[in-house]
């Protein structure tokens, strides 16, 4: 009878083992799946902030090409000012293109969405500064910059 009840306690003992065991595997598996799916989200919200860093800094670029162009009398300065203020255009859209393809939250859909209309105003501001400097009123130009595009 002795025997009998530690042989029990044996098998009782280590089935809590072999429990206990299992447990910390499940754990350690959960805790990696945890990590792995943090990792993601942090990996693609980096990817974000580069994207709309990006985009932030061809933006300020693109209005000081502008603004540059401006202040330039020489026509072909000017126009290589233009083609540098088209490119950075571009690289703005692009940069948008891959924040829209990346996913966005609700939140970040407003941030977007109020993003797109500050553009679309700075865009018309923008057209009418190149259309007075392809007049080559250059002083109108430079006037509606400083007083509408710069501080949208």
């Amino acid at each position: 009878m002795l025997r009998y009840l530690k042989t029990v306690t044996i098998a009782g003992f280590a089935l809590l083992l072999i429990l206990l065991a299992g447990m910390a595997v499940y754990a350690v598996m959960q805790l990696q799946s945890s990590h792995n799916t943090l990792n993601k989200i942090t990996s693609e919200n980096n990817r974000k902030i580069q994207i709309a860093t990006e985009m932030q800094v061809a933006g300020y670029r693109r209005t000081d090409y502008l603004y540059n162009m401006l202040l330039v009398d020489d026509a072909f300065s000017r126009d290589e000012k233009f083609m540098a203020f088209t490119h950075e255009g571009y690289e703005v859209g692009k940069a948008r293109r891959l924040i829209r393809e990346s996913g966005m939250g609700p939140e970040e859909k407003a941030i977007y969405n109020h993003q797109s209309e500050l553009i679309e105003l700075v865009l018309v501001v923008q057209d009418r500064v190149v259309d007075l400097a392809t007049a080559s009123d250059l002083e109108a130009a430079r006037s509606l910059m400083l007083r509408e595009a710069i501080p949208i």
